[in-house]
């Protein structure tokens, strides 16, 4: 067992008296998730979600999203509820058994089969009816988006400097031509290999749907990309040949390569936003967004 000291007290005070086992978990790279096994037996993961901009609207957007991915056979941990709400950034799911697909790329000829699996899921994301659901559209309008960019941009402190900068702002100019006409679909926003659980060499669960969207498809096939190749670059082709070979997608049609570039800066500047300035997680979206920049086309 945990000592006590070791347990965050938001944690402690979600479960008084009744938790019996807690340890963090490997899951995701932007919220702080939590396994917890109760006195009573049951075994939860508990999420805390650092973007604040997600608290509040997450658990009613998740529970109204989960029978469309049901549908089309995507597992997900299925929230918990309890007689009082639970706090606005706080997240409450059953404990799934299986290893985060990033724990596993390292592993011989896995980086492959992980990448296989988000290709799949990417493509039964794309199957998911939208109809009735009321998700953020924002990414679905890309005059908008190139506003909020622009915003997002602007935001930024002395991070960046002047030629990061004007590479920022030629991007953005980008956004409305190369998303003008292209339908939106579901899309999970952050489809990486950390937010997938493996069991037995099949998708056990898909994590973090916090930010479920409706968007270019591509989204989350170029966050997968450069998420990749920026924390596993090693493990990157691989990973990179499984995901477009299970998706069916050619990364070297002219629209589609620039979207690969492009849309990954765009969510990296959307996250960052959402980040308390002092948070830890900034300072790496900070060296993402620098990175994907300096990146071109490849």
């Amino acid at each position: 067992m945990m000592t006590p000291r070791s347990i965050p007290t938001w944690l402690e005070d979600l479960f008084p008296g009744s938790m019996a086992i807690a340890s963090p978990l490997p899951w995701g790279f932007r919220n702080e998730t939590w396994k917890v096994e109760l006195a009573d037996g049951r075994r939860l993961a508990v999420t805390r979600l650092l973007d604040r901009r997600s608290a509040g609207v997450v658990p009613a957007l998740i529970t109204a999203v989960l029978p469309r991915l049901a549908d089309v056979g995507l597992p997900v941990p299925a929230l918990v509820g309890r007689p009082g709400p639970w706090p606005a950034d706080v997240l409450v799911a059953t404990f799934v058994d299986g290893e985060p697909g990033g724990a596993l790329l390292t592993e011989p000829t896995a980086a492959r089969s992980v990448g296989s699996l988000c290709g799949t899921a990417w493509r039964q994301l794309m199957q998911i009816d939208p109809t009735g659901l009321d998700l953020p559209d924002l990414w679905a309008a890309p005059d908008r988006l190139a506003t909020a960019a622009r915003v997002w941009a602007g935001a930024l402190g002395p991070e960046l400097d002047e030629t990061d900068r004007t590479d920022l702002e030629d991007t953005i100019a980008l956004v409305p031509g190369l998303l003008a006409g292209r339908p939106a679909t579901v899309v999970h926003g952050d489809l990486v290999p950390v937010n997938v659980l493996v069991r037995d060499g099949q998708l056990a669960a898909l994590l973090d749907l916090e930010s479920i969207r409706l968007a270019d498809p591509l989204l989350d096939a170029a966050w997968f990309d450069r998420i990749v190749w920026f924390h596993h670059p090693g493990e990157h082709p691989d990973a990179w040949a499984g995901f477009t070979r299970a998706a069916g997608l050619d990364p070297d049609e002219p629209t589609t390569r620039a979207l690969l570039r492009v849309l990954p800066i765009i969510r990296i500047l959307e996250i960052i936003d959402g980040l308390e300035p002092d948070a830890p997680a900034r300072a790496l979206g900070i060296a993402q967004l620098q990175a994907f920049l300096h990146a071109g086309s490849r």
